[in-house]
């Protein structure tokens, strides 16, 4: 009864609510968390889904608006991605965690390129500040080591590359150094990605891949 109630509750669940209330998301997910925290005993799906709540909430962190992106909201997104670590040991396929190492690292990447540009930690002291920010150069390292995990995996991960080559192009055309280093091959992932966003029908990253596209076009 619990496992169904679990299932009923997940995922699919947790991202409706995410649409109109993201502190009801929030909610719901560590219900869920704690539900499968509970169970006596253990299986690879419920590790996997345990997982992806986990990443879900550091998610909700870094997009949520109303949060004060202090120190403190960085410090929960770190814990998340702690959570994940210490549930890999659980985990014995490989693919799943090459693709859980990803999402990891990109959350990071993610995270360290909102504090470069100034979303989090605006009211933090100079030194505290500067001890959590990362260079353009580090965070573009992050980023290919996102692309060596997922290169032993398949299409199913298209759109995981896709994010990563906005990424890339996002943190490259923000300083002269990495501005000139844009190569042939990050245009041609962006127009990639614009094409594979089509397809699966992603209209917002369809819109973010045109605009990096048309950015790099003109720097």
């Amino acid at each position: 009864m619990d496992l169904i109630e679990i299932a009923w509750i997940s995922i699919p669940t947790i991202y409706k609510l995410f649409a109109a209330s993201q502190a009801g998301a929030r909610d719901l997910c560590l219900r869920t968390l704690k539900m499968v925290d509970d169970l006596e005993y253990r299986e690879l799906k419920l590790t996997i889904l345990r997982a992806k709540l986990h990443l879900f909430l550091a998610a909700l962190h870094l997009h949520d608006k109303s949060e004060n992106m202090n120190t403190n909201a960085v410090e929960n997104i770190n814990h998340e991605l702690d959570s994940v670590s210490k549930l890999q040991e659980e985990i014995e396929k490989d693919e799943v965690n090459m693709a859980l190492n990803h999402h990891i690292t990109f959350t990071k990447a993610y995270l360290f390129y909102k504090i470069r540009i100034g979303r989090f930690l605006q009211n933090e002291k100079p030194n505290k500040k500067k001890h959590f920010m990362k260079k353009s150069e580090e965070i573009l390292q992050m980023i290919k080591q996102c692309d060596d995990f997922l290169g032993p995996l398949g299409e199913f991960y298209d759109v995981e590359r896709c994010k990563l080559a906005i990424l890339s192009s996002k943190i490259a055309l923000r300083s002269l150094k990495t501005r000139r280093g844009i190569e042939v091959k990050i245009t041609e992932r962006i127009k990639q990605a614009i094409g594979v966003f089509n397809v699966y029908n992603l209209k917002r990253l369809e819109i973010s891949a045109n605009y990096q596209f048309a950015k790099i076009r003109f720097k």
